[in-house]
């Protein structure tokens, strides 16, 4: 079998060149990508800076690159997205990454199945004293949806495990308090055996952590609701369960951590403090600028190739003090701060109550407080949020059948057997 068979066929010949050879995984995960956006141009895809506008813009990129076995698991793994969350939230999602970012995390899960997995990547900045005795917790959703299974884990379990999201309204992470936030993605995108030290450094080397809305910078985000970390990382497994053939968006994909093993998506849990903790600076995206503030931040990506803030080279003081931006904060500091807070696309209906804001955007019951996110760029902010982790879940989805269903499927089973 070719081994990158979930490629169309004129572009496996020639990967697989690349990989008969012994090859270094940065190597061939560059060469992926590049014919990737070079047959993607062909096709008629010239922008892949900019983001998808929904689900099935970004299908009609993949029927130019993929074979067709992964287009039908990629068909089944959107169907079931689509039937689990709101069309809203769901375009919220996608266009978080833009269409390049996507691809680059296809082409980093799937060849981690063809090529070893460079562990110093995740684990070489480890230290001794990040490491965690926190044990993970099992978290088992039952319901006939994954909405109906999430809402009545809330209801009965959501204030034991501290998940459930704030509701007040009136909140805004540029007050004083400490507030819990949480990250959530799928074991798939790593590897199947998590360390203390991974766990860590998913915090302070998020690899699979692309450009997103608040800042030209690839950097850790977490949010203020667990519901919207929990749909944020279901929306990310299923953006790459079809490499692994799993479905249901990765919520049954078995991996291990302390010689135990555990199912489902990974979640992270923090106790932040807010505006910033004692010494940093934060600074809050007004939610009347918002939409400017990421139309100016997504010009700037346009303008210069994505990096990481603290690479050489890249003057944070320029980005921070470019006019347009300017404009938009006000201040007259020369750096990033080290977090930035910004409302999630949901309020930006001021008209709503939170209630309809909650129905018309984000569908599982994410207002008020619940509805913010932070962007951590500096060391500081990441020690903060190592030093102040507090739990880590495994989270796992059973559907229940209704009678109906169950009805059917037994008397399909009567009729292949002959009783």
């Amino acid at each position: 079998m070719a081994k990158c068979a979930w490629l169309r066929s004129n572009i496996t010949s020639v990967i697989n060149a690349h990989l008969d050879v012994a090859p270094d995984l940065d190597d061939v995960r560059g060469n992926t990508f590049y014919y990737l956006t070079a047959y993607a141009s062909t096709a008629g895809f010239e922008d892949l800076e900019k983001p998808p506008g929904s689900l099935d813009d970004f299908r009609q990129l993949s029927t130019a690159l993929f074979s067709e076995s992964f287009l039908e698991r990629q068909r089944q793994s959107f169907a079931w997205l689509k039937a689990q969350l709101s069309a809203a939230l769901v375009d919220d999602l996608v266009a978080m990454q833009s269409y390049s970012s996507w691809l680059e995390i296809l082409v980093d899960t799937m060849l981690n199945g063809s090529v070893p997995v460079d562990t110093r990547r995740y684990t070489g900045h480890a230290t001794g004293d990040t490491q965690t005795t926190l044990e993970v917790r099992q978290i088992t959703l039952r319901g006939k949806t994954l909405k109906k299974a999430w809402k009545n884990f809330m209801t009965e379990h959501g204030s034991e495990y501290h998940l459930l999201d704030d509701q007040d309204a009136n909140w805004t992470p540029d007050q004083t308090s400490t507030a819990h936030s949480f990250y959530g993605t799928t074991p798939a995108l790593y590897d199947d055996t998590l360390s203390s030290s991974l766990l860590h450094n998913l915090i302070a080397v998020p690899y699979h952590e692309r450009m997103n809305d608040l800042a030209p910078y690839k950097r850790f985000h977490t949010e203020f609701s667990a519901t919207r970390a929990f749909s944020c990382a279901v929306f990310r497994a299923t953006m790459v369960a079809t490499g692994t053939s799993e479905g249901c968006a990765g919520l049954e994909h078995m991996w291990r951590c302390n010689d135990e093993g555990y199912a489902g998506i990974l979640m992270l849990q923090f106790a932040t403090s807010t505006p910033a903790s004692a010494g940093q600076r934060g600074f809050c995206v007004p939610k009347a600028i918002i939409e400017s503030w990421k139309t100016t931040v997504q010009q700037i990506v346009n303008e210069r190739p994505a990096a990481p803030m603290d690479s050489p080279g890249l003057p944070c003081s320029e980005l921070w003090n470019n006019e347009r931006l300017a404009k938009l904060h006000g201040e007259q500091n020369t750096l990033w701060p080290d977090v930035v807070h910004g409302p999630e696309r949901g309020l930006r209906f001021l008209g709503f109550a939170p209630g309809l804001v909650s129905c018309a955007r984000m569908t599982m019951g994410n207002t008020g407080h619940s509805a913010w996110r932070t962007v951590h760029f500096s060391k500081a902010a990441h020690e903060h949020l190592k030093q102040n982790l507090v739990g880590i879940y495994a989270i796992q989805y059973v559907a229940e059948s209704t009678k109906y269903h169950a009805r059917l499927i037994a008397r399909l089973k009567s009729l292949k057997y002959g009783h």
